[in-house]
């Protein structure tokens, strides 16, 4: 310390009011200033200070009554700044002036520094009223609440549980270190709970504080928050800390819903089931009367605001006449209800559905008649709606006329009937009706059969038709049936020249050893279940020999062959049915001529055939159907075909299907290319494949030789061509080409864009820009920003208002499988002018006030206004920045200054700042510095020394006398 500060030192100890405080001093509700300050912040106690009438401040003192003694604290001069006692080790004191007060600051504030402090300011020019007192109170904020349960901490926002309806619980809040005493409540949602708190204050008058409160739940209760807050005058915002109960319920209701009007079989309807406030969510089962439904519909879970659950399940049928009056339930079930054996909630609807009439024929097993009796046929039906219209009946499929009153007779009367009078063996058949209402038409699933039977009408047939006598042959006589219903016969009697010779059950008679005695007239009696007739023997046989030809030679694949089945002799009664085989497989028909399918490969094989009387089927006739196949392209060379330049392996293929096989040549451009040396062809026939029907086919593969091209190597210029795979024509079919566009290929090259820079106006949609490349083959396209991409297309179109954050550079990528390349352009974005105004220090040391501005482009000019007038004056302006000089102390230049930076996109929002006068301890604390200090010389200086020493003594001596004496009063 220097002399000078080491005088001031001891004359601010000397000065110092060391009086105790009595009934004189003033008390904390006197106190000219009151002060609350928050723990572990700054505090700033205000001390009056007044220059103008009492001239420079010498020193000042700051002291803090404790226990009715007022100790030093802070001792301040300007060259001396001494923090003591508790605002000492660590420094916690500091001093400042503003707007003639002086401030001692105390940071960090502690609970023990609440109290009454005074202020004493000490002039240089004499006695000024000195005194300033002031109350600090001094305030703590409280703790985060802590939320317990049965002793144990909860993290806050979580939640509890699960709990049942009817459950109870405590819960207990605490709060620690608040000053004053804080308020702590109990919220459930945003209603307050009433509680009394417990509090416990130590001798600082720090509180910890504790509330608890009781809950019951109820299903009210669903999805609270318990909160537990604290407030304080020692902080701003509501500390709170919160739980939620997790609280488990049973679901409230249920509620099924359907189609309300009649709905119409096979419709789509969506059955839905809500069940309302369960927690955990409730399980939604649908019955279709008593059986469940399989599989059941995924439900919908919801949640609700009061923290339960609504589960929807939408059932979705297409319902038939088996649902009509049909119920169907949905039940509702959670945990609670399983945990609780309570019944779970059920719920039905009846759905109303409308359906065709369903016929059913009477009798179902149908019945047999005999002629001329009355036969009675009955219709009945389910029907929704019952009205049924437009009744119909049929025979064997065909509608059948029922206006003739004399053979028909209908009623529809308690049912639907149909009297067929004096049937005839033409009335047999199946019979059927058919009925409407207005959803639809009926029909049955099964006809019912009227069997009209009648006695047989009968035929002999012999075999062999001749023997020769005594050569052991035998021959054999059948009684056939030529008509009659059943054909069954139930006995047979054989006549010789109208002599009984047998009755038998068969109707097979066999005569041995025939002899000349045998000829002689045969007659056959026959009966069934109607009655019997009489047949005379004639001379039967069976159908001669078949051949069978192709009437459409050849069969060719994809389209239809025919064949004939030519038989001579028909037989004897004529054959009227042909009986057709392929590769001994029957086929449907019974015609002379068969037509096959769209023909095949698997078409192909041996057909048989052979004609067919009442003695039997004649011999078979055989043809081996072999197909062919017209030139038809299975495999091709692509549209456009390549290869690189660098390739040393070039060919190109195509398949084509013919039966007889097919030549294949080659051409380029036109001309054939078989005999050049530039080229050479692998041919392959490939044999027939049954599974994916192809008949013979003939690969042929055209090889480039490159050891006779010129350079041994593809040329770009050149070498692109047209080649075609050309086949010749066979017995059944035209030559077919296909062609291929042979282009030699190379990575993208000659990249290029619409547009290398492109300025746009921020807020603006920018124009496209577009980019192409010459490549084989074509160029697929990517645009990348910041690496990221952003586009696959040769065109960029950024439809957005862009942002300023989006300029930059834009790379277009052209590739193809032989390589990239890339190009670049830059996209910039042009926005007008954003500043900032602050006030620093040049290198002069004077106050400037800097206006930067950040804009693009970045040529700016600059405005300035001065309390709504132009400012030009002191003004520099360089590049993005415009400075004025403010001169000190100069009230002309006190007021509010804005700056507007402009450039071609437009102009800022106006930036402000306020310059005020303001006063510093300069002008009012003595300047003790050498140069104001006039050394006279040695020995006057040591004179002043000692006579300013025993100045001291004696100030002290008096001092000392008037703590002992007390206070002086004015």
């Amino acid at each position: 310390m220097n002399f000078e500060g080491f005088l001031c030192l001891m004359t601010m100890y000397v000065a110092t009011d060391c009086r105790r405080v009595t009934s004189n001093d003033l008390s904390t509700e006197e106190a000219e200033f009151k002060v609350t300050g928050l723990v572990g912040e700054g505090v700033d106690l205000p001390c009056n200070v007044d220059v103008g009438s009492c001239g420079d401040v010498y020193f000042v003192t700051w002291t803090k009554n404790v226990s009715n003694e007022w100790k030093r604290l802070y001792l301040y001069s300007e060259p001396v700044e001494k923090p003591l006692q508790e605002l000492a080790n660590p420094d916690r004191a500091d001093f400042f002036v503003h707007d003639s007060t002086a401030y001692l600051r105390i940071h960090p504030l502690k609970i023990q520094d609440e109290g009454n402090y005074k202020c004493d300011v000490t002039y240089v020019q004499g006695k000024c009223p000195s005194l300033s007192y002031a109350f600090l109170r001094a305030v703590a904020k409280p703790s985060q609440p802590i939320i317990k349960k049965d002793g144990k901490k909860i993290k806050t926002s979580t939640a509890i549980g699960p709990f049942y309806e009817g459950d109870s619980f405590s819960l207990q809040c605490s709060t620690f270190g608040g000053k004053p005493t804080p308020e702590v409540s109990w919220l459930k949602n945003d209603n307050v709970l009433p509680v009394e708190p417990t509090v416990l204050n130590n001798d600082l008058g720090i509180a910890n504080v504790t509330t608890t409160v009781r809950i019951i739940l109820s299903r009210s209760d669903l999805g609270i928050r318990l909160s537990c807050q604290v407030k304080s005058e020692a902080i701003v915002d509501v500390l709170v800390s919160w739980i939620e109960v997790d609280l488990h319920v049973t679901p409230s209701y249920i509620k099924v819903e359907g189609p309300s009007k009649p709905i119409i079989e096979g419709e789509k309807v969506l059955l839905s089931c809500t069940i309302v406030g369960a927690k955990p969510a409730a399980n939604a089962t649908w019955y279709n009367r008593s059986e469940t439904i399989q599989p059941q519909p995924l439900s919908d879970v919801k949640l609700a605001s009061d923290g339960s659950f609504k589960t929807i399940s939408n059932l979705e049928i297409i319902v038939s006449r088996y649902d009509h009056q049909g119920v169907f339930y949905c039940k509702g079930s959670n945990p609670v209800v399983e945990k609780n054996r309570d019944p779970p909630l059920l719920k039905s609807i009846s759905l109303n559905v409308l359906y065709p009439p369903i016929v059913l024929m009477e009798p179902p097993a149908g019945f047999t008649i005999n002629e001329t009796e009355d036969a009675i046929v009955g219709c009945t039906f389910d029907a929704n709606p019952s009205d049924v219209s437009d009744v119909i009946w049929y025979k064997d499929r065909v509608q059948l006329s029922v206006e003739d009153r004399d053979k028909f007779k209908s009623k529809n009367s308690g049912g639907l009937t149909l009297v067929i009078r004096n049937v005839t063996r033409g009335d047999s058949g199946m019979y059927s009706c058919a009925l409407s209402n207005k959803v639809g038409r009926g029909t049955p699933d099964k006809d019912v059969e009227v069997n009209v039977v009648y006695p047989p009408v009968v035929d002999i047939s012999i075999s062999p038709a001749s023997v020769n006598e005594h050569d052991g042959s035998a021959v054999t006589m059948r009684c056939l049936t030529v008509d009659g219903n059943p054909r069954h016969l139930l006995r047979v009697r054989w006549y010789k020249n109208k002599q009984l010779m047998k009755e038998t059950l068969e109707n097979r008679l066999e005569v041995r050893n025939i002899s000349r005695e045998a000829v002689a007239d045969y007659t056959c009696e026959a009966e069934n279940l109607a009655g019997g007739a009489i047949a005379q023997s004639l001379r039967n046989y069976l159908p001669g020999p078949a051949k069978v030809v192709e009437i459409t030679s050849p069969a060719v694949k994809g389209r239809r062959s025919t064949l004939q089945c030519i038989v001579k002799d028909m037989g004897s009664p004529k054959a009227t049915e042909f009986r057709w085989e392929h590769n001994n497989e029957l086929l449907p028909g019974i015609l002379q001529n068969y037509t096959t399918g769209l023909v095949r490969l698997d078409t192909q094989g041996n057909y048989s055939c052979a004609a067919v009387n009442n003695v039997g089927r004649g011999p078979y006739g055989f043809i081996s159907l072999v197909a062919m196949a017209p030139p038809s392209l299975i495999d091709g060379p692509p549209r456009v075909h390549g290869a690189p330049l660098d390739s040393n392996s070039v060919s190109i293929s195509c398949r084509i299907e013919c039966d007889p096989l097919c030549e294949i040549k080659w051409l380029r451009n036109g001309k054939s290319i078989m005999d050049s040396d530039l080229f050479f062809v692998k041919t392959t026939v490939h044999p027939e494949e049954l599974r994916s029907n192809r008949f013979k086919s003939v690969v042929s593969t055209l090889y480039w030789n490159f050891t006779a091209w010129p350079g041994a190597a593809l040329n770009r210029d050149t070498d692109n061509a047209k080649y075609t795979c050309q086949s010749s024509e066979n017995i059944v079919g035209p030559g077919i080409a296909t062609s291929t566009y042979f282009k030699v290929e190379y990575p993208p090259e000659n990249i290029s864009m619409s547009t290398f820079h492109l300025d746009v106006v921020e807020g603006d949609v920018p124009d496209k820009i577009k980019c192409t490349a010459d490549s084989w083959p074509p160029s697929e396209y990517i645009w990348k920003f910041s690496n990221l991409v952003i586009a696959d297309s040769s065109e960029l179109f950024l439809n957005y208002s862009i942002p300023r954050e989006r300029a930059g550079w834009y790379k277009c990528v052209a590739s193809n499988r032989h390589g990239e390349k890339s190009i670049e352009a830059y996209i910039n974005v042009k926005y007008k002018p954003e500043c900032i105004l602050y006030q620093r220090k040049n290198d002069k040391k004077q106050t400037t006030l800097v206006c930067e501005a950040q804009s693009n482009p970045s040529n700016v000019s600059f405005t300035w206004m001065k309390d709504n007038q132009t400012f030009e004056e002191l003004v520099v302006s360089r590049e993005t920045r415009s400075i004025i000089t403010v001169p000190e102390n100069t009230s002309k230049y006190f007021g509010t200054y804005h700056c507007i930076a402009n450039n071609s996109v437009g102009e800022s929002v106006p930036c402000s700042f306020q310059v005020t006068g303001v006063v510093g301890t300069a002008g009012w604390v003595p300047d003790f510095r050498d140069e104001n200090v006039i050394v006279v010389g040695a020995v006057v200086t040591a004179v002043v020394v000692v006579f300013i020493i025993v100045v001291l003594v004696t100030i002290m001596l008096v001092k000392e006398g008037e703590c002992a004496l007390g206070p002086k009063e004015f």
